[in-house]
C-alpha cells in the first residue's frame, strides 16, 4: 500500500525532485502548466509550478523514507493541524483530476479556467490590495476559501489559499474572485502570519 505525503521544497525545486524521485522508482504528482516568457528578445516556453514549493510523493511499503525526508531539496513534511503527515486519498484523485497526462501537465481546460493561458496584462477590471478576503467563486478551487490577496500588479494575480494545513500561493483569474467583505475591506483577522 502506498501513503501520499505532500513535501514543501526548496524554491523552485519541485521539478528536479520530481524528477529524481520517479528516477527512483517513488509515485509522484507535480503539477505543472507551460508559460511563454519573454527576454532578451527572446521568447522562450517554461514549466511553472501550479503549486510553487509543493510536491506529493507517494511511498510504498518497500520504499525508503529516509531517502526522501533526507533530501537537500525537502525543506519538510506538511502536516495537518492534528499532525497527521499522510494526504488522504480524496487528495490524490483531486489532483490526478486536473492531470492531463502522467507527467503533471495541467489540462488545458483547468489551465484556461485558472487564467494562465489568456495573455496577461493590465485588464480593465478591479485590483485589490494586499491581504484583501476574497471569495472563489469559479473554478477549480470553487468553495476552497477564504482566499487572501498576496499580490496584485495587472499582469500577475496571485492570491493564498489554506490546504492541507498550509498557505499556498496559487495564480487565478481575476474573474473567479469577489471580495469576501462588502467593498473589499481588508479583514482585522489578516496578519503578518497569513502571507
Amino acid at each position: 500500500m502506498i501513503a501520499w505525503y505532500c513535501l514543501q521544497t526548496a524554491p523552485r525545486c519541485e521539478m528536479f525532485l520530481h524528477k529524481q524521485l520517479r528516477a527512483k522508482g517513488y509515485d509522484t504528482i507535480h503539477l505543472w502548466y507551460p508559460r511563454m516568457i519573454r527576454h532578451a528578445r527572446q521568447v522562450t516556453e517554461i514549466c511553472m509550478p501550479l503549486f510553487e514549493q509543493y510536491l506529493f510523493v507517494g511511498i510504498g511499503e518497500d520504499q525508503d523514507f529516509a531517502y526522501v525526508r533526507d533530501r537537500r531539496e525537502v525543506v519538510g513534511f506538511v502536516t495537518s493541524p492534528g499532525g497527521q503527515r499522510e494526504v488522504h486519498l480524496q487528495w490524490i484523485a483531486f489532483m490526478r483530476s486536473f492531470m492531463a497526462d502522467n507527467s503533471g501537465l495541467v489540462r488545458p481546460e483547468i489551465i484556461e479556467e485558472f487564467g494562465l493561458a489568456a495573455p496577461k496584462g493590465k485588464a480593465n477590471r478591479a485590483f485589490f490590495a494586499r491581504g484583501v478576503l476574497l471569495r472563489i467563486i469559479d473554478g477549480p478551487f470553487i468553495g476552497i476559501g477564504p482566499a487572501v490577496v498576496d499580490l496584485d500588479d495587472g499582469d500577475i494575480f496571485r492570491v493564498l489559499i489554506k490546504m492541507l494545513g498550509r498557505h499556498t500561493r496559487v495564480e487565478l483569474d481575476p474573474a473567479h474572485v469577489e471580495p469576501l467583505h462588502p467593498a473589499g475591506g481588508v479583514s482585522p483577522s489578516v496578519g503578518k502570519d497569513a502571507a
